[in-house]
């Protein structure tokens, strides 16, 4: 995109920026958040970087009078941490454990990897995706960031399987950033990242877990592409399903799938996690009738209010119990 750019999307939804939370209420948006929400990318500079046929401190240099400076500042940042990261930790990047030394149940099952690698599982988003970054060689941020999550904690798939595919196929692979990322992914990266897993956790209670938190950075797909245009565009068995559906085909009855010409399980496959709660709403929050009540917690720093049900999901997104939620919900006002 050109540097000058400020195509920023206007209803950009920032639940799930995978480095921060986005801009807060009234700031604007001076590090261009909403660009990394963006199915065609940002800057698309990633493969002359990692090729060298430009230097960071070039792209720094030239972009000082664009108006996205300091967003493509920030994106430089990222990029050096990673490297500083790739030097501290050495051959322990690539450890299944990771820098962080996590022990967790892993799944080498082929089909999941397989399905996934194809962009054949059934969810639309992280079809897309795959098969984007296999006819191409190249994919968003966020799209690696999402595809790679669901990979890890929505089917329990060793991270290395994923970091060794993208090697393969990324025609701007860069070491550090892509095995820094993924390690951030896996949550493997920090010693304090699970402790919540203890000897007598399963394979499928990490899943379990991770559930909400798979639903809740689909969901955010879905608010920022609402018609689906992204999905359309490189799942062609999807291109006559309605808008209400294009995220969540499985949620058709068998007349709908007849009128669209997409016949799950047929046409195209059925979710290979089973069916997912997807919900456009802010925060992905559940619609519930009434009004229900809301708090403000004193440690948010925008002040806003969240129901009962959103201060649970946020419990659960942080691998805590529920009962951390109902003590935070306790906490509000």
């Amino acid at each position: 995109a050109d540097g000058d750019s400020m195509e920023n999307p206007a209803s950009a939804v920032y639940w799930d920026l995978p480095v921060g939370w986005g801009p807060t209420a009234g700031e604007g948006d001076p590090l261009q958040w909403a660009n990394l929400t963006r199915a065609d990318g940002w800057t698309r500079l990633s493969h002359y970087l990692a090729v060298g046929c430009i230097s960071a401190r070039e792209v720094f240099a030239k972009s000082a009078l664009c108006k996205n400076f300091a967003g493509i500042t920030h994106r430089l940042l990222w990029r050096e941490f990673h490297r500083l990261n790739a030097i501290k930790w050495g051959r322990r990047l690539f450890w299944l454990q990771g820098p962080g030394y996590v022990e967790r149940p892993w799944s080498w099952e082929t089909a999941l990897i397989e399905a996934w690698t194809a962009g054949l599982t059934g969810i639309p988003y992280v079809d897309a995706c795959m098969r984007e970054l296999r006819q191409t060689g190249w994919l968003a941020y966020k799209g690696r960031k999402t595809a790679g999550y669901f990979l890890v904690f929505g089917l329990g798939v060793d991270w290395r399987v994923g970091a060794f595919h993208f090697e393969e196929v990324l025609l701007d692979y860069d070491v550090a950033m892509n095995y820094g990322n993924w390690v951030t992914v896996a949550e493997v990266e920090k010693h304090r990242r699970g402790k919540w897993i203890t000897g007598d956790v399963t394979l499928a209670d990490v899943v379990d877990a991770s559930r909400a938190d798979v639903e809740w950075k689909l969901s955010s797909e879905m608010a920022n592409d609402p018609k689906g245009s992204y999905i359309r565009l490189w799942v062609p068995e999807l291109q006559g399903v309605s808008e209400e559906y294009i995220h969540r085909p499985w949620t058709m009855d068998e007349a709908e799938m007849a009128r669209c010409a997409c016949v799950l399980g047929r046409d195209y496959p059925a979710p290979i996690t089973g069916p997912l709660h997807l919900d456009a709403s802010p925060e992905g929050a559940e619609p519930a009738a009434g009004s229900p009540e809301r708090r403000s917690h004193p440690k948010d720093s925008e002040g806003k209010a969240y129901t009962h049900d959103e201060f649970i999901r946020f419990a659960r997104r942080m691998r805590k119990p529920d009962e951390y939620g109902e003590e935070l919900w306790a906490e509000a006002a």
